[in-house]
């Protein structure tokens, strides 16, 4: 039978032996140094000047002094004295320093479990750092599928690998994917309008009724205008808003076909048909179906020739201007004064129904200004004066305000 144990090197108390007691204490003394081994340091060649009793430290390669020799062992200092432990493969020891274990493998002390903070229950126990590794070998991976996993990929940036191939990218600002999203969060066509689902490319329902910049491919013609969004629309949701530049103004009543749904009318902002020239080439043209028609809003239509200025709303309302300077002689008789002869202004454009006209001269040579004639197309003016004056130039400002639809 051998002196010693096996794996500890524990002295037996032999048969034989006298001051068996000597014996026994030797070998709890070895087992207070082995048992649940805890090291100050692992760092040091030379022993400290004033070790604490039962203090067990890592020694360092190159050790001198009392350690000479023990280089990787264990030095522990009992009953004032040094005792060297001898180190066994699979010996796990905590270093109170470092805060983290290190494990004798045959051949050096290694910390493989990585960093170990005292757990609590906020917190819990961190055991695992892992390597940085790749795409290719990730550091943390699965058994029989080692090129899928997590790796680092840069500071703050977490990378998801998939046969070796880099398939996404979380950092703390954003979220990288290089894979088609499926699944039951992403939508399952495109008119699919289930909330909280992620839209595909061309996706249309609710969301194009959201967009008010929403602009579609004008086709067709004048007054049978095709529009094509590119999101293959199959209905119309109410409130559904499009965009679109016309390439010819409509000539009367126009119909609006989306997708090839079917041709739906059109009508003003004020609910009737469209009239010649609603729909302009020079802005755009906002379409708003209500469940029923196709609501043409218009941008705001300015325009001028030789007879002056107008200005166009979508309501219908209509504005004409011009101002003149012209040679007049204020010299026949009108109503106890005098007038100048008749004068006509042709419009910048037509009106629907008879205008709000005036005529205001801008110089004391004359009194006021008069309507004679009022017309769709034209009115007749002329100034007066108190008395009668020769020709003179003469600044006037006309104004006809009414409906072009």
């Amino acid at each position: 039978m051998a002196d010693t144990t096996t794996n500890l090197i524990l002295p037996y108390i032999l048969a034989s032996q006298a001051q068996k007691h000597v014996t026994h204490n030797e070998a709890v003394r070895l087992l207070d140094g082995l048992v649940q081994m805890s090291v100050v340091d692992r760092d040091l060649t030379a022993p400290p000047a004033s070790p604490a009793d039962g203090a067990r430290y890592i020694v360092a390669t190159g050790a001198t002094g009392a350690w000479a020799g023990w280089d990787s062992n264990v030095a522990y200092w009992v009953d004032g004295a040094w005792m060297r432990l001898i180190q066994r493969t699979g010996w796990l020891c905590w270093l109170q320093n470092e805060a983290i274990y290190a494990l004798w493998n045959g051949a050096a002390w290694s910390t493989p479990l990585g960093d170990v903070t005292q757990a609590d229950l906020a917190a819990g126990l961190r055991i695992l750092r892992a390597p940085v590794g790749s795409s290719a070998e990730p550091s943390i991976s699965f058994a029989g599928d080692t090129d899928t996993g997590l790796y680092w990929s840069a500071a703050n940036v977490i990378g998801f690998a998939a046969a070796g191939v880099a398939r996404a990218l979380l950092s703390s600002a954003a979220f990288q994917i290089d894979v088609p999203i499926t699944g039951t969060a992403v939508q399952s066509s495109a008119t699919d309008a289930t909330a909280g689902r992620l839209l595909k490319a061309g996706a249309s329902a609710t969301v194009l009724s959201a967009s008010p910049a929403l602009r579609a491919t004008y086709g067709g013609t004048a007054n049978a205008i095709t529009l094509t969004t590119g999101a293959s629309l199959a209905s119309l949701p109410t409130g559904l808003r499009l965009r679109f530049r016309a390439g010819s103004a409509n000539t009367g009543a126009t119909t609006i076909n989306v997708d090839g749904i079917g041709a739906v009318a059109c009508r003003t902002i004020t609910a009737v048909a469209l009239p010649a020239g609603y729909i302009v080439t020079g802005a755009d043209t906002v379409a708003t179906y209500d469940g029923t028609y196709w609501v043409l809003g218009r941008e705001i239509e300015r325009g001028s020739n030789a007879n002056g200025e107008y200005v166009r709303f979508a309501d219908g309302t209509q504005i004409c201007t011009r101002r003149v300077s012209v040679s007049l002689a204020i010299d026949q008789a009108f109503l106890g004064g005098f007038r100048c002869s008749a004068q006509v202004w042709t419009y910048p454009a037509a009106f629907v129904s008879a205008p709000t006209p005036s005529v205001t001269p801008e110089t004391l040579t004359a009194f006021a200004g008069v309507i004679n004639t009022v017309g769709l197309a034209s009115y007749q003016w002329f100034v007066t004066a108190i008395a009668t004056q020769t020709a003179a130039t003469r600044d006037v400002s006309m104004l006809a305000v009414g409906r072009w639809f």
